[in-house]
């Protein structure tokens, strides 16, 4: 795992996966992965221009007892803008604080995680991508689920419930649903899926999963 600051961005290469957070505006970071050679140039939801803003961004190095070999290093990174602040462990697995608490992590249970309580025999990562021949990948992003939190947004669905913690909500266009794929935690953070494909989100007790059919 080697870490890199860009231009205010914080970016780190781990298992042929490219990550870049960068700052965008007040109190938010932009979280972009792929596992092409570069990005996309789509900016999509994300067109209008944001103030700018000057992150603390801290890399914060350990390399334990075998410095002769930077593949065998501890790194762990930080990247803070405003209020919101990820946390980025040897494993590449984000948490997500703000004002100091934490308010979110990405569900993993691997054998790469540095740190873990659970079983990591069931091999369920926080990004995982599965390769969809022509080119694309299909990609799910899984989340830490906090007891007694609210979920609220995502559009108009045909459904009596305001909380959506628990539901199921399919991430496509119909005559009877409009997906807008924004939530709003009651932790005091708001998530936008910025991808304007098909897929799904689930807003499980155990954990939350976003999927899109095909992505880069």
């Amino acid at each position: 795992m080697k870490f890199r600051k860009e231009n205010h961005s914080l970016m780190w290469k781990h298992q042929y996966e490219t990550v870049c957070i960068t700052p965008w505006g007040q109190n938010a970071l932009r979280i972009r992965a792929t596992k092409f050679p570069n990005f996309t140039s789509q900016d999509w939801a994300l067109e209008e221009p944001v103030p700018d803003t000057s992150p603390d961004v801290s890399i914060e190095l350990n390399c334990g007892e075998n410095t002769q070999n930077p593949d065998a290093s501890i790194v762990n990174a930080s990247i803070t803008n405003g209020r919101l602040c990820i946390k980025v462990d040897a494993a590449g697995i984000m948490t997500f604080y703000h004002d100091g608490q934490r308010i979110l992590k990405e569900y993993h249970r691997d054998y790469d995680q540095p740190s873990c309580r659970q079983s990591r025999c069931l091999r369920i990562r926080g990004r995982a991508y599965k390769a969809i021949i022509g080119g694309d990948y299909e990609m799910k992003l899984r989340f830490e689920s906090t007891d007694g939190e609210k979920i609220y947004g995502m559009g108009q669905y045909q459904q009596s419930y305001l909380d959506l913690k628990g539901c199921t909500l399919e991430l496509a266009q119909r005559n009877s649903q409009t997906s807008i794929p924004f939530a709003v935690s009651s932790l005091g953070y708001g998530f936008l899926w910025n991808h304007p494909g098909v897929g799904n989100v689930v807003f499980g007790r155990n954990y939350t999963e976003w999927e899109a059919k095909a992505a880069k």
